[in-house]
């Protein structure tokens, strides 16, 4: 690693990283630190960051003449300013959101070793210019909110159970042991469940799209489906051409299968 007078630690994925002391940590204890992807480097920042009460977000990218990644630096999230887009309190169609940036100079850039292809820390800067948040906070940042799948498996169970969003949120707040545990606010879960819904119409309006297109191609196929009262799709029925045809010749003919105790 950069400038690195120690054995280098290679760190290959979250399980390496969650090892790290970093109560204890130092800035010069990053450069023994070699991380076999740029995703893997990313994790490790976004890990410090959650346990120092920041966010992160991605920066600057130096590539080389094939596109290649060389280097990138990764930002804390209230680096720079909100850029000025001239709109005022007359002519904007919504509230302005809270400002987040205040100019923030705490950063880390990675650099590629293009013989290894390990990266590792060029730069830390540690400094900010705003508190940081505790850590039953800290996870509620936009950057740290995650969703498992087994988290959107239990909301499209309740959600087909009709149980209704802020429930199933305040159930799963009480399952962790607070709404800080859950990982994910209740506006994350409305957009799941608007997600959800927008997933299954297009499912459907696809299916159906689908095969109205394959009726002009095929003359003798048949399509019918219905909608129920929250127009969504009900019953779904098809039948091409070549089944139409099979049923007329051989729709009569009783199968059965003999045996031995018939």
């Amino acid at each position: 690693g950069y400038g690195c007078e120690v054995e280098a630690v290679v760190i290959k994925d979250m399980a390496d990283i969650m090892k790290i002391d970093l109560n204890n940590f130092r800035v010069a204890d990053v450069r023994k630190y070699e991380f076999v992807g740029l995703d893997v480097a990313y994790m490790f920042y976004c890990w410090f960051a959650k346990t120092s009460g920041f966010s992160v977000r991605k920066g600057h990218v130096v590539r080389n003449h094939e596109g290649n990644i060389l280097q990138q630096t990764f930002l804390c999230s209230c680096e720079g300013f909100r850029e000025d887009r001239g709109l005022t309190l007359e002519n904007r169609k919504r509230e302005p959101k809270n400002e987040t940036r205040c100019g923030c100079n705490a950063k880390c850039r990675v650099h590629v070793d293009i013989v290894s292809m390990r990266w590792y820390v060029t730069l830390l800067e540690i400094d900010h210019t705003h508190d940081l948040l505790g850590g039953t906070l800290c996870g509620l940042l936009p950057a740290h909110r995650k969703m498992s799948q087994g988290d959107i498996d239990e909301i499209e169970r309740n959600r087909k159970a009709g149980i209704r969003p802020y429930q199933v949120y305040g159930s799963m707040a009480n399952t962790s042991g607070g709404f800080h545990k859950v990982g994910f606010v209740k506006k994350d879960l409305y957009n799941q469940v608007g997600k959800q819904k927008k997933l299954l119409y297009s499912d459907a309006c696809g299916a159906v799209k689908y095969l109205q297109e394959l009726c002009s191609k095929d003359p003798l196929m048949f399509v019918a489906h219905s909608i129920d009262k929250e127009r969504k799709l009900d019953r779904l029925f098809w039948c091409d051409g070549e089944s139409r045809m099979n049923y007329e010749i051989f729709g009569d003919v009783l199968a059965f299968v003999p045996s031995n105790t018939t």
